[in-house]
């Protein structure tokens, strides 16, 4: 899965998250291409950032994705980088799953939430208060 660029439907369902999406699937491209120093222990990524950013590329076409949507990744990608991305994936949206399925719209939203929270909190730390 070598997708660099959000999927067709996400950029159409939502249209008003179009600069979101493309951040978070620059930064799957990102993780994607750190993953086999992940896989050796030296990663430069962060794996709750990356589990936050593939519901950007996701292909999926029902309105219905599985609970366990990033089990495609096993054999995918080192199996290092895919347990530290399944298990931050299983913490930030296991909340959104019923009967063992999340609704697509849900998935997307709450993870470009939840990217921006994560990959703003690693990039603008926040401001200190003046001193008088």
């Amino acid at each position: 899965m070598r997708a660099c660029r959000p999927h067709p439907r996400a950029l159409l369902r939502f249209a008003y998250l179009q600069e979101v999406l493309w951040e978070m699937a620059a930064y799957w491209c990102r993780c994607l291409r750190y993953a086999p120093l992940c896989g050796r222990g030296r990663c430069p990524v962060d794996a709750t950032a990356c589990a936050a950013a593939l519901p950007a590329v996701l292909a999926a076409w029902g309105s219905l994705v599985r609970a366990n949507f990033y089990v495609f990744l096993r054999g995918e990608v080192p199996e290092r980088f895919y347990l530290a991305v399944a298990k931050a994936a299983s913490r930030l949206f296991t909340h959104l799953a019923q009967d063992g399925y999340i609704l697509y719209e849900d998935l997307v939203t709450e993870a470009a939430i939840l990217f921006l929270e994560v990959s703003r909190r690693k990039v603008y730390p926040p401001p200190t208060p003046a001193t008088p």
